[in-house]
């Protein structure tokens, strides 16, 4: 069912393939289009394979901890998280509970902010130097 006073999107007009966008109403309003596909993120989709490296031994992340945080990058849920691992939810939420004490956060949200600084950091610092 079309929305009242939807606008075409421009990749209708044009014949394109739809993505998920954005798009608003006479009203002026912005909605998200639950229609359209949605890009699943990739490991590398948010920081290069080096950055990940980088980040993990500034942090003092094992390997295991690292793969569990890009998994949060992935927006995945804890049991994702383990089946993609090959371990038990618990064993993820054990490996978050550490997580979080070892780097002093309490939520994921302020892992990823965590994550996002120390990149930004090391691009900056590497910018300059």
């Amino acid at each position: 069912m079309e929305p009242l006073g939807r606008q075409p999107r421009r990749s209708e007009e044009k014949g394109m393939p739809e993505s998920r966008e954005y798009y608003s109403s006479h009203s002026g309003s912005a909605y998200l289009d639950p229609e359209a596909p949605i890009a699943v993120p990739t490991r590398d989709a948010v920081f290069p394979e080096s950055a990940w490296q980088g980040m993990q031994g500034a942090l003092r992340l094992s390997n295991r901890e690292l793969q569990i945080v890009q998994g949060v990058f992935r927006d995945e849920k804890e049991e994702c998280i383990a089946y993609d691992l090959g371990i038990s939810p618990h064993t993820v939420n054990t490996y978050f509970q550490r997580l979080y004490s070892k780097l002093h956060v309490s939520s994921r949200t302020q892992l990823i902010l965590l994550i996002v600084s120390e990149y930004l950091t090391t691009l900056i610092g590497s910018s300059s130097g």
